[in-house]
């Protein structure tokens, strides 16, 4: 454990956290007031230590997920739903149960279809020295995510139409529907990384994945990766304001 999180902060620091050596020490005696078998309560402990930035957050969560991926223990309430099940169905039927899982918020369900999306779709292979973002492209292309948010949208807006629901009901059901895409992509996209870290180890793929701060980044010559760790950053800020103009509105 003490290892992983010398690999953490090493890693941390090359994509451009200012971390101390008292952060580091800071970060390992967090861990021995958590119960380190609970993989949410470590990542807790580690980001309140190393992440002083909010703008650091997102290079934070994709460094932990390389250095302590999520094992393969079913989660306590989870319900009793194999892979090989999940695997047993059809790419449409599979499509289906996303949906219904996205539009009832059941992440249990969304972690297990993001597992089956890779292994279909990603078309991995062992020993390729990649990043994963094509990977992530090709399991993520026949969900048609952006789609599905436009039908899960659609069926909230009729609701409100017939009188189902309110309008601030509708507001919220969109902005939640919303999330949970963007927290199925960040599953699969997890679930990638995880692949890639058994194959050829945290420290070899974290060299693929290292990124600018969203701070250091010149939006004026700014690559088409760059770009998307703007948008990444701007993302949550563009909800937030969002959120807020429809509040003044009402």
């Amino acid at each position: 454990m003490l290892n992983a999180v010398a690999g953490l902060v090493a890693e941390l620091r090359a994509v451009g956290l200012p971390l101390s050596p008292t952060e580091h020490i800071d970060a390992a005696q967090a861990l021995g007031q958590v119960p380190i078998e609970n993989r949410a309560a470590v990542k807790a402990a580690l980001a309140a230590t190393l992440v002083k930035n909010p703008d650091h957050v997102k290079a934070f969560e994709t460094v932990f997920d390389l250095y302590f991926s999520p094992g393969t223990e079913r989660e306590p309430g989870a319900p009793e739903t194999s892979a090989s099940t999940i695997g047993a169905l059809s790419d449409e039927e599979i499509l289906g149960l996303l949906y219904r899982a996205v539009r009832d918020s059941d992440q249990v369900m969304m972690r297990a279809i993001a597992a089956q999306m890779v292994t279909r779709h990603a078309g991995m292979e062992p020993g390729r020295p990649v990043a994963g973002t094509f990977y992530l492209f090709k399991a993520l292309r026949p969900a048609n995510l952006e789609g599905m948010l436009e039908r899960l949208r659609a069926e909230a807006a009729e609701a409100a139409a017939g009188g189902q629901v309110s309008a601030l009901e509708e507001r919220l059901a969109d902005e939640e529907y919303a999330e949970l895409i963007d927290q199925f992509r960040a599953e699969v996209e997890s679930e990638i990384r995880r692949r890639l870290v058994a194959d050829r180890g945290a420290a070899a793929v974290a060299r693929t994945l290292r990124r600018p701060l969203p701070e250091d980044i010149d939006f004026l010559n700014a690559s088409r990766v760059e770009v998307e760790v703007l948008r990444d950053a701007l993302r949550p800020l563009a909800r937030k304001l969002a959120t807020r103009l429809a509040r003044q509105r009402r």
